[in-house]
C-alpha cells in the first residue's frame, strides 16, 4: 500500500509561522524601499568667520516610523577645525553645536520622521575665525549623508533595514521546523499505513 503523508496540527502552525514571517520580512523590505534620504553631499569648507549651509531632503513613504543618522565622512587625517549643526524643517537644532572633531566619522541620530511623512532638515558648518589658513589648506570640501540605517548593524559595509534581519531570521526558522516536521509526519504516517508485502505461500502441493 502506498504512504500517505500528511501534515499535523503542529505542522499546519509551524507553516502559519512561516507565513507571518515572509510577511514581515516583505514589510520591512518594502518599509526599506519607501524611503528617501541625501547621500555623499560635498560641502565646500567655509572661510575663516563664514559657516556654509545646506539642505537634505528626507522622504518616508512607509507605514512605519523611521529613525534618522547624520553622518559626516572625513577623509583628512586631522578634522578641520569646524562647527556642525543640524536643524529639523520646523528650525529646531537636532544635532549641535558640536565640534567636527567630536563627531570622528561616527553616524549620530537625529529624531525619528513619522510614517508618510517628508521632511527638510538643514545643515551648518562654520569655521572660527580664529583659526590659520593652514586649516583650509587641508581640504576644500567635506561629504556628509543621511541614512536610516543603525549604525550598530553595520557589518563591513552592508547595512540592515531595522527588523529586516529578524524577520528574516524567523522565516528561515520556521521554514527549517518546517521541513523537520514534514519528514516527521511522513514517517510517522508510513509507519502507520505501510502494510508488510505477504510472503510467497511455502507450502507443498496436497
Amino acid at each position: 500500500m502506498r504512504a500517505t503523508t500528511t501534515l499535523g496540527a503542529s505542522s499546519v502552525r509551524i507553516l502559519a509561522v512561516a507565513a507571518i514571517a515572509l510577511a514581515l520580512a516583505g514589510g520591512a523590505s518594502s518599509a526599506a524601499a519607501a524611503v528617501s534620504a541625501p547621500t555623499d553631499i560635498s560641502i565646500a569648507v567655509p572661510a575663516p568667520g563664514h559657516d556654509a549651509a545646506w539642505a537634505m531632503p528626507f522622504s518616508n513613504g512607509s507605514a512605519y516610523s523611521t529613525e534618522v543618522w547624520f553622518q559626516v565622512r572625513q577623509e583628512a587625517e586631522e578634522p578641520l577645525p569646524l562647527i556642525v549643526e543640524i536643524f529639523d524643517d520646523s528650525g529646531r537644532t537636532v544635532l549641535g553645536p558640536v565640534a567636527l572633531a567630536d563627531l570622528d566619522d561616527t553616524p549620530r541620530t537625529i529624531g525619528h520622521v513619522p510614517a508618510n511623512t517628508d521632511v527638510v532638515y538643514t545643515g551648518r558648518v562654520s569655521m572660527p575665525r580664529d583659526v590659520g589658513n593652514d586649516a583650509q589648506g587641508r581640504s576644500q570640501s567635506l561629504t556628509v549623508a543621511l541614512t536610516v540605517m543603525n549604525p550598530d548593524d553595520m557589518d563591513d559595509g552592508e547595512l540592515a533595514a531595522t527588523g529586516l534581519n529578524f524577520a528574516w531570521l524567523l522565516l528561515a526558522a520556521a521554514v527549517g521546523a518546517l521541513a523537520i516536521g514534514v519528514l516527521l509526519a511522513g514517517r510517522r504516517k508510513r509507519s502507520q499505513t505501510e502494510e508488510p508485502e505477504d510472503e510467497p505461500w511455502k507450502g507443498g502441493a496436497h
